[in-house]
C-alpha cells in the first residue's frame, strides 16, 4: 500500500484532503526550519552592510526596484547548492513594480501575477545559465514587499 493511500484509508472518508494539507503545510515548516538553520544573517555596520549588500546583489544578479530600499538578505547552502534572497521595500504600488520586473524578466519565465487594484502578488520563475531565479512581489503594511531569490551550485 502506497504512503498516500495509507494516510487517506487512516483519515476516513474525506479526510485524505486534510491531510494532505496537513502534510504540505508540515513541509513547508520543515523547509523554512530547514534554511533558518543554516542561515547566515550578517549584524554589521553600514559600511560593511552595503558592502555584503553589494555582495549578494552581484550573487543574485537580478534588478533592484529603483529607489527600492533594502530590507535584509538570507545567503543560506546546504549540499551543492546555495541560495541568496535579498528583500526589498518600496512605496510604489504594487502594479507598478510588476510592471518593472515583467518587462525585465525572460521572455520563457514562468509569471504569476494575481494583482488586483493594489493587492495581489506577482512571481517570475526563470533559470539564467546554472542560477534559478525567482522574483516575488506581495503587497504589506502600505508597501510592496520584493523578495529577489537566486538558487546556483556551490
Amino acid at each position: 500500500m502506497a504512503g498516500g493511500e495509507f494516510l487517506e484509508r487512516a483519515a476516513g472518508p474525506g479526510g485524505g484532503v486534510a491531510v494532505r494539507a496537513l502534510l504540505q503545510v508540515l513541509g513547508i515548516a520543515c523547509a523554512l526550519f530547514w534554511l533558518a538553520g543554516c542561515s547566515h544573517r550578517e549584524q554589521a555596520s553600514p559600511e560593511q552592510r552595503m558592502a555584503v549588500e553589494a555582495k549578494v546583489l552581484d550573487q543574485i544578479a537580478l534588478p533592484v526596484y529603483p529607489g527600492a530600499s533594502v530590507e535584509g538578505y538570507v545567503t543560506s547552502g546546504r549540499g551543492a547548492k546555495t541560495i541568496h534572497v535579498l528583500f526589498l521595500r518600496s512605496q510604489d504600488p504594487l502594479s507598478k513594480v510588476t510592471d518593472f520586473y515583467k518587462s525585465r524578466v525572460p521572455k520563457n519565465s514562468k509569471n504569476s501575477v494575481l494583482v488586483e487594484g493594489e493587492t495581489g502578488t506577482a512571481n517570475f520563475t526563470f533559470e539564467k545559465g546554472p542560477l534559478e531565479k525567482q522574483i516575488t512581489l506581495t503587497t504589506g503594511s502600505g508597501a510592496t514587499e520584493i523578495e529577489l531569490l537566486a538558487i546556483s551550485p556551490k
